[in-house]
């Protein structure tokens, strides 16, 4: 309890804090999980890849499996067309992976995401994960051994497509999580968080 993450977020002029806290242990449909919330200093402004729709973040609370740390389950309260809606976000898992990375392993996930009230379907997406390399890296938090990891979408909707890579991350077993994330596709611009201090909690 207490883990805290601190990132440093830019996306295009914006530069904001996202601040990660451990706060509890749930179920999440029978997988173990630490709850944490993310807090903002100021609610991020973003335009949907695609659609270029504005959103504004205003919190997201996230379910993480204690087995492999992965976001099984995320709840996000977001604006957008001047209403405030509920994004639901449920991941399923394929392959075991964290805590044992090893260069050249792979596993995949099935994304789906509801929003409430429903003002848009989201088709579901299949996005393939790789550990392609390890690699040292220096952000404000310092310099960590990390593993490299490419997430590409691969399938939407059912239906295979032209492969795309979604997001990069570096995650390091010294602040068991992400040193640095680079999101490629899920808005209009790039958005990359950096780690900028890591507290270990009880």
């Amino acid at each position: 309890m207490g883990t805290t993450w601190v990132y440093d977020v830019t996306y295009g002029d914006e530069v904001t804090t996202f601040t990660v806290e451990v706060t509890g242990e749930e179920t999440w449909e029978g997988v173990d999980c630490y709850t944490t919330a993310t807090a903002y200093s100021a609610p991020p402004a973003r335009n949907a890849a695609g659609t270029g729709t504005a959103i504004t973040i205003s919190g997201a609370d996230s379910w993480k499996s204690k087995t492999t740390l992965d976001d099984v389950h995320t709840l996000a309260a977001i604006t957008m067309f001047g209403l405030e809606l509920s994004t639901f976000i449920d991941r399923t898992y394929t392959g075991d992976h964290f805590w044992e990375l090893s260069e050249g392993k792979t596993w995949s996930y099935l994304e789906d995401i509801v929003l409430d009230p429903p003002m848009q379907v989201v088709p579901e997406a299949v996005n393939d994960a790789e550990v392609v390399a390890f690699e040292s890296v220096t952000v404000a938090a310092g310099t960590f051994d990390c593993s490299k990891i490419t997430y590409t979408k691969v399938e939407e909707g059912g239906v295979p497509i032209t492969p795309v890579l979604a997001k990069t991350e570096w995650w390091s077993p010294d602040v068991v999580g992400t040193v640095k994330i680079i999101d490629h596709a899920t808005f209009m611009e790039e958005e990359t968080q950096e780690l900028s201090s890591y507290t270990p909690g009880s």
